[in-house]
């Protein structure tokens, strides 16, 4: 595929040429203004690492608590509803 040649000889000449092409779309006034919009990262921030939560994850699923409730009237003054859901689908049963 021609555009992987193009990518690997625009890889080489960022390398061996000193970064033509980013000195050539940094010259033009709109690059420079859309780089004005791009948040920069911090240097004095480490970034954010999911690993550092899991620890002392060992790699097994604790088994899902589940409490049914038990209807014992059915002549509440208000009644009682058990709401069930999946997140595409949602029952709610009354007595």
């Amino acid at each position: 595929m021609a555009h992987h040649q193009g990518m690997a000889f625009q890889a080489l000449s960022h390398v061996l040429l000193g970064a033509p092409m980013v000195e050539r779309f940094m010259s033009s006034a709109a690059f420079q203004s859309a780089r004005l919009l791009q948040e920069c990262v911090p240097e004095a921030i480490e970034p954010y690492s999911p690993r550092r939560h899991f620890d002392t994850y060992d790699g097994r699923l604790k088994p899902a608590q589940y409490q049914p409730r038990r209807f014992h009237d059915a002549d509440a003054p208000l009644p009682e509803v058990q709401l069930l859901s999946n997140h595409d689908y949602h029952l709610a049963s009354r007595r």
